[in-house]
């Protein structure tokens, strides 16, 4: 009988310890994270995405290991965000104007003159209650959003100089595929059209199209203004991107790391806008010794623009509806607080 029960507590003994290793082993596995983004290697982004992964990596101890992948390595922008919904891709961060047909909500964002034309105060507003709720609306669509990470603002640029909404009639005007960007230029007199990012440079010089949007750094980098005569700062569009993870794969990580993962994002969305910024500095200067003259419009410009625009708001309300115009009130609330 004793032999009979020392005989089971070893069989015991040894299922615990077996049970307990294979615990223990979980516990210690590796995480591992693929993180992809549409932006170069050059980019401020880019940086802030190697902060990122710094940062969690160092954080965890060892536990998390982060894979980095710029310039569209893994896909267009909508690609990566259909592979982070399924599961494909851990996390990823993608421009707004790529992902506003999975979250019609995010193309508030694509409203042209709607933020300030100081980044600092677009970024206050952004790490606010109106991001967090905008970040939120994502749930919906099959992505968890981490946070809006600042690029840039947009600049308009064209073979002739753009000072005023009329500037624009009868232009051909590159645009990504949002809806919004694409009223606002039918708005202005302009027809939009989608040509891939890597084709914009020769459409541009075989005057396919007159001209397109983008952030200085951008312009810079795919040398677009050596086939563009004019750039109008017109800061008429903060460009934001937001880091988004796969909801299942994120609400099953450990406490801890999710929250290293939110407060790593929060300081490496910074460490973005900071080399953005200076990148922007450095390029603008670029453009200007090439010879591309640049045209800074003057407040009143700014303001006649806006009130041209200024059924675009209505549009976006009329494509998301009531909950699109309380966000559009928040995010107005939160304009007013930052500018007073």
């Amino acid at each position: 009988m004793k032999r009979t029960f020392f005989a089971m507590l070893l069989v015991v003994m040894l299922f615990s310890l077996a049970f307990g290793s294979i615990g223990y082993a979980k516990k210690q596995e590796k995480i591992s994270i693929k993180l992809g983004h549409v932006e170069p290697a050059v980019s401020g982004l880019h940086q802030g995405a190697l902060k990122f992964k710094s940062l969690v990596e160092e954080r965890s101890g060892g536990r998390v290991e982060v894979h980095v992948f710029p310039h569209s390595e893994l896909g267009s922008g909508p690609e990566m965000g259909e592979m982070t919904q399924a599961g494909a891709l851990e996390m990823s961060i993608l421009p707004v104007g790529h992902i506003g047909g999975l979250c019609q909500e995010l193309q508030i964002l694509d409203i042209p003159f709607l933020f300030p034309a100081d980044p600092e105060l677009s970024q206050k507003i952004m790490n606010g209650p109106a991001g967090e709720k905008l970040a939120s609306v994502l749930e919906k669509v099959g992505l968890t959003g981490i946070g809006f990470w600042n690029v840039g603002y947009k600049h308009y640029t064209a073979q002739k100089p753009l000072r005023s909404p009329a500037d624009f009639r009868g232009l051909k005007m590159r645009a990504m595929p949002s809806p919004l960007i694409v009223e606002s230029f039918k708005i202005l007199g302009a027809s939009a059209t989608t040509v891939p990012y890597e084709e914009v440079y020769t459409a541009l010089q075989l005057g396919t199209v007159d001209g397109h949007e983008n952030p200085i750094w951008a312009i810079a980098d795919m040398k677009f203004y050596e086939v563009q005569k004019y750039i109008t700062l017109s800061n008429h569009s903060a460009f934001e991107e937001v880091m988004v993870a796969n909801p299942h794969w994120f609400s099953n990580l450990p406490e801890d790391i999710r929250e290293i993962i939110i407060e790593a994002d929060s300081e490496a969305r910074r460490h973005c806008f900071e080399e953005t910024q200076r990148l922007d500095k450095e390029r603008l200067r670029e453009i200007m010794d090439y010879g591309t003259e640049v045209i800074r419009l003057t407040p009143e410009e700014s303001a006649a623009f806006k009130e041209v625009l200024e059924p675009v708001r209505e549009r976006y309300i009329k494509l998301v509806g009531q909950f699109g115009a309380e966000l559009l009130e928040l995010l107005d609330r939160e304009i007013a607080r930052v500018t007073k």
